[in-house]
């Protein structure tokens, strides 16, 4: 992995620049973009699947609930600063913590961990909360995953990737190698 700190921002850009993959005018665009983000030492303002992917340790890293959501919305916006980057780790962080400590069914859990969206902070939270419930609704009414997934999204953001995976975790209950295909 690449240490910006350590290597060097202008030795990083050339090793990234000669990376065959690259050298498309479109991976150029990107890659200027968040070279410049990170000179910057900004959070870049997206909606990507990264913080989503990679915040799930904090779930397990305190005793209250509001310990993880604040811990997890912190580092989460160190990623991803728009709101649909990084509410669903939050979410996600939710729901696992919940899994630990309390004593209620998978469903009961992703829909209290959704029901705490707050509408009221801006449309982007109504988007989400009306998402996760369809993920919800459909892991219900949806035979068919692929039709499912298809409604809910690609995953290359944060709300899809968190979308799909409790449609896949409730659908799959009790069949871990099919809520993965």
């Amino acid at each position: 992995r690449l240490n910006f700190i350590t290597y060097g921002f202008e030795k990083a850009t050339d090793y990234l620049w000669n990376l065959v993959d690259l050298q498309s005018d479109v991976s150029f665009s990107d890659m200027c973009y968040f070279l410049s983000e990170i000179k910057a030492n900004m959070p870049v303002d997206s909606k990507g699947c990264g913080a989503v992917m990679r915040m799930s340790p904090y779930a397990f890293a305190g005793q209250f609930i509001q310990e993880i959501v604040h811990n997890t919305r912190k580092e989460a916006q160190s990623i991803h600063f728009h709101y649909l980057g990084w509410k669903p780790a939050v979410v996600l962080n939710s729901i696992l913590f919940r899994i630990t400590e309390e004593k209620l069914s998978l469903r009961e859990i992703c829909e209290l961990s959704v029901d705490e969206i707050d509408v009221k902070e801006n449309k982007e939270a109504v988007y989400l909360k009306e998402l996760l419930n369809k993920a919800i609704e459909y892991s219900k009414t949806i035979d068919d995953d692929k039709v499912a997934i298809k409604l809910l999204g690609e995953g290359f953001t944060g709300d899809e990737a968190l979308a799909i995976a409790i449609y896949c975790a409730l659908k799959h209950q009790t069949d871990f190698s099919e809520a993965l295909r």
